[in-house]
Order: structure tokens, then sequence, then C-alpha cells
């Protein structure tokens, strides 16, 4: 079974049989977000794009950017001034940033199964700006972009883009959570798979 349909892709070019995507089952809706941080939640890490977000940052020193996670020793930012790393944080601490931001990003460069933050993002109704890379794909429809991850000038105006207009594809996210990431359709699939299993 795999989290999403690009992941299943995956799994079949290399040789495995008889896959079926099933998404994970996503938070529930929060109230939707009416922050202003571009947030960057997961590990910090070259196969994350962190670098990329960081150069894109750069670029707009009128946003603020706020990232969380674990830092891979591999990496060593430098951080411009608008920019905050809190560390690694406790989940319940993550969830109080996604209620402050107005943008989240996700820049992948290795094809990201389906990320956890990213259904996280949705439930709080953020505006998604996401590389073109695995089950990213999932979470983006009309709520956000779908960029390449080595192109810090183009992340950075996708981030403009999207922040303009924050309510309407916040509303948007809260659309793709409900309909695309359907708790009952989810859990019905998951039951029709182990009642073959069985």
């Amino acid at each position: 079974m795999a989290v999403s349909p690009q992941l299943k892709e995956i799994y079949e070019a290399n040789g495995v049989n008889r896959v079926i995507s099933i998404y994970n089952l996503p938070p529930q809706k929060q109230k939707a977000s009416q922050g202003k941080t571009i947030l960057s939640v997961g590990k910090l890490s070259y196969g994350k794009g962190t670098d990329m977000i960081i150069e894109a940052a750069r670029l707009l020193p009128q946003y603020q950017f706020v990232f969380a996670g674990q830092l891979n020793p591999s990496l060593k930012p430098v951080f411009p001034n608008n920019c905050r790393y809190l560390g690694q944080v406790s989940h319940k601490r993550a969830l109080k940033l996604y209620a402050q931001a107005g943008v989240f990003v996700i820049n992948s460069r290795w094809p990201e199964p389906l990320s956890r933050a990213g259904l996280e993002a949705l439930s709080f109704g953020l505006p998604i700006v996401a590389s073109d890379r695995g089950g990213n794909r999932e979470l983006v429809k009309d709520n956000g972009i779908l960029i390449y991850p080595e192109q810090p000038k183009a992340i950075a105006a996708a981030i403009i883009k999207v922040a303009k207009q924050q309510k309407a594809l916040g509303v948007a996210s809260h659309r793709l959570l409900a309909g695309r990431f359907n708790w009952k359709k989810i859990i019905k699939q998951h039951l029709k798979l182990y009642r073959a299993i069985l």
C-alpha cells in the first residue's frame, strides 16, 4: 500500500506488484489561520530543499520566515535576519505555528511520499507552495503553486503570489482537505483492503 499515487508509481517502477494507493488519514479541519509568517515544518536538509527556501527568504526581506524541525548535520544554514529557526519542536508547538502562519512551504528535492506537515497545513487552511515532487502534487490543486525546487527566484515569486491571495487560497485548502482527503472515503478504502486480505 502506498500513501500517494506518486509513491505507487515508484514502487511499480521498481518491480513491486499489486500496489494500491490509499492516503493516510489527515488531521481534522482547524480554524483557518490568519497569520502572516512563511512557515516550513520538517527536517532541515538538502533533500527537503531547505537551502533553497532560505535563498528565497533572502529575496523577500519584507516577509518573516519560520523554520521548525531537526537540522541535518550536513546542512550548514546561514539564516538571513528575516528567518527564525526554532529547532525541533513538539507537535503541540508545531500546531501553534500553523495557526500563526500565512503560507506553508515544502520544497522537497526527493520524491516526498505524502507530507504529514503538508496535510497539517491544509487542515489550517494555509495556502501551499510546494515542489513538484512526489506526493507534494497531492497537496496542491487550486490552493497554491507547485514549483521547481532548485529556483529560489521562482519560490520567492510563488510565495508573493499566494500570500496576496491568502484568504481565497486558504478556503481552497480546506476544500481540498475535505474532498481529496475525505475521512469516510479513506476509511472505506482501508476496510475494503483489509477484507480482501482476510
